[in-house]
């Protein structure tokens, strides 16, 4: 893989997920905070379609069940959650098939970043993402050393990496970077359910050799709360050090936008489910944002399935 002045933690990430081994898929995901608890659900309820997974600064999978223990799950004491409970739910969806096979997640690779000084998703609960997929036996990397507050780590943009930078939750926490032309598209995104909180507009950035005739992967970069476009445009689109990486290594990426409610279902910052607001099914295959994401794949991987064919 290649890298020229990106993210590093970004470049780091995609490694893990993309280079590690032969992928079983031609898809991976990856989020920041309530994005990192999606990018969890996606992977273990699609995990026939999805081989690897970046969690940032996330709690792990079903970790505020059905909103009982939400505040807990973000604050802690991150002694007063059981993963062996995480474990429980999630052999329990596999026995009755409201996700997949729970073997595919064996030797995925999966990286884990949570900053020292994060209080918004507590340290502690953050690093339980490494006990959870050990469990199932995946290949875990971890950060859990940066001396960060709560934002998405990158090494050209953003606040001091150990403060909290309200604005974008964009930290800058390495000094080097330049932007490269950016291949970015508005996805119009149609749903069944106006519970499922998604925008009418994502973005999805093709690398110049995806529209060219190759073959690309697909990676599902999954922004935090107050971070939609709603609340700051493109900037973790442009910003965060996906697309540097993803131009230089063939790899088409998804960001699905997430906006806030106040009316029921209350979302009132803009977060992905992890919590149950859309359904109580929210993280399995049949929750409306894991069905809404798996149709963008689908989506997506056709076009540069055309993209393929005429050239």
């Amino acid at each position: 893989m290649q890298t020229n002045c990106a993210s590093a933690v970004i470049f780091l990430l995609l490694v893990s997920l993309v280079i590690a081994k032969i992928p079983r898929t031609d898809v991976t995901v990856s989020g920041f905070s309530s994005g990192g608890a999606m990018a969890t659900q996606l992977h273990f309820a699609l995990s026939n379609d999805i081989s690897g997974c970046g969690v940032l600064a996330g709690p792990p999978y079903y970790c505020a069940g059905n909103g009982m223990t939400m505040v807990i799950c973000l604050n802690g004491p991150a002694s007063f959650i059981s993963v062996s409970a995480m474990q429980t739910a999630l052999n329990s969806n596999a026995l009755y098939r409201s996700i997949d096979s729970l073997s595919n997640i064996r030797n995925d690779p999966v990286y884990a970043f949570s900053g020292k000084y994060d209080t918004v998703v507590l340290h502690g609960i953050a690093t339980l993402n490494e006990q959870l997929y050990t469990r199932f036996g995946a290949n875990v990397k971890t950060n859990f050393n940066m001396l960060a507050h709560h934002g998405f780590p990158t090494d050209n943009f953003g606040g001091n990496c150990n403060e909290l930078n309200k604005p974008n939750f964009i930290n800058n926490c390495l000094r080097n970077g330049e932007q490269p032309t950016l291949n970015l598209f508005n996805l119009t995104i149609t749903t069944r359910s106006s519970l499922s909180g998604f925008d009418k507009q994502g973005f999805v950035y093709f690398p110049s050799a995806c529209i060219s005739g190759q073959k690309c992967s697909i990676h599902v970069a999954l922004h935090g709360c107050q971070m939609g476009k709603s609340y700051i445009g493109d900037v973790f689109v442009t910003k965060a050090g996906y697309v540097e990486v993803a131009e230089l290594n063939n790899i088409i990426v998804i960001f699905p936008q997430i906006l806030a409610s106040t009316a029921f279902p209350i979302n009132a910052m803009g977060c992905w489910d992890f919590w149950g607001y859309s359904s109580i099914y929210y993280a399995t295959r049949s929750g409306p944002q894991i069905s809404g994401i798996k149709k963008m794949i689908d989506t997506v991987r056709m076009i540069n399935t055309a993209f393929v064919g005429v050239h």
